[in-house]
């Protein structure tokens, strides 16, 4: 079954706390429930794959000013169909970030977000959920980045400024999981 593997990786991850823990059997339950998960057309939601870019050093984070959603944000996106979410990071990442060197750091998932997404008329859907699967990529910060048609800018960011960009708890949580994540 094609999500098989995705399955194995959401049982063998260990959640940062409660909500993320709560999130994480949501998205177990919903890739269990719906073999068209990765599907982006899907109308309750579907399996997106995100990454949460740090430098090699652990000070700066890459994000993107998402032009549909008017705010700064990790990379991600649909998955399109594909089943391998960890190689879906790494391509959004490399997409949407535009930089060389970019590397999955594990395959082993970093953090789960289950958030609301308005409707998207153009694929035909009404509000949905995305089921985000997020990997921790390792990029070099002395590359500038360059801005993709999703985006309206993209920079790295120190880690400690993050929150003056974006406080949601998703992004807060990923940021709070940074100083240990490449132990």
């Amino acid at each position: 079954m094609h999500r098989n593997k995705l399955l194995s990786l959401l049982t063998a991850h260990k959640p940062y706390d409660s909500h993320e823990k709560s999130m994480t059997q949501q998205v177990i339950d919903f890739v269990n429930s719906t073999p068209d998960c990765f599907d982006n057309r899907h109308p309750i939601g579907h399996v997106t794959a995100s990454a949460w870019i740090i430098d090699i050093q652990e000070q700066m984070t890459g994000l993107v000013h998402h032009r549909k959603l008017n705010k700064w944000l990790q990379t991600g996106g649909h998955s399109d169909g594909s089943s391998d979410t960890p190689q879906e990071a790494l391509r959004e990442a490399q997409e949407e970030f535009g930089i060389e060197g970019l590397e999955l750091h594990s395959e082993d998932i970093y953090d789960i977000d289950v958030h609301p997404v308005p409707a998207d008329k153009k694929r035909g859907l009404d509000n949905h959920l995305h089921y985000d699967i997020r990997f921790l990529i390792t990029g070099n910060s002395s590359i500038e980045p360059v801005v993709s048609d999703e985006s309206h800018e993209a920079k790295w960011v120190p880690v400690s400024k993050v929150h003056e960009l974006n406080s949601e708890e998703g992004i807060i949580r990923m940021v709070k999981k940074t100083p240990k994540s490449l132990m």
